[in-house]
């Protein structure tokens, strides 16, 4: 027999269920070096990019919006012309519109790059490194909760 106890398990009663209430205002990522994992910092400040959750008014009206289109071709049409190049156009599209902002301290190749809704796109198009720490980050709900917004 073993002298070590089995943790306790987490009582529903133990949690305020509005905690997890995601809200709507980006949440901040900090990018991390794709090689060592360590954050990258540039002047000595974190680089952040400020993240649109999935349940955010501009996420869904996104989403309404390539709802709609799809509807408006299948009733056009009587198809859904769906290929791959779309999806993968379409996932891109979803990554960059939640891209709300990011620091003063964002430099590409040396340079300082402005956010604008254009070089968001640009950025998740072309840095996939980047890309895939957005989708990570958008894909864990708890990043736009309630008691994640009190940490930050």
């Amino acid at each position: 027999m073993s002298d070590k106890t089995a943790p306790a398990t987490p009582d529903l009663n133990d949690f305020d269920l509005d905690d997890f209430t995601a809200v709507d205002k980006p949440a901040p990522l900090i990018l991390l070096n794709p090689n060592t994992g360590e954050e990258l910092t540039n002047k000595g400040e974190k680089i952040i990019l400020l993240i649109n959750g999935p349940e955010s008014q501009i996420m869904r009206d996104y989403e309404r919006s390539i709802s709609n289109r799809r509807l408006k071709t299948l009733q056009t049409t009587g198809r859904l012309n769906m290929d791959a190049d779309l999806m993968d156009s379409e996932t891109m599209g979803r990554l960059a519109k939640s891209v709300a902002g990011w620091s003063e301290n964002f430099y590409i190749d040396k340079q300082y790059m402005a956010y604008t809704p254009q070089n968001a796109a640009e950025i998740i198009r072309t840095r996939g490194w980047i890309r895939a720490q957005v989708a990570q980050f958008v894909a864990q709900a708890g990043n736009f909760s309630r008691s994640k917004s009190r940490v930050n």
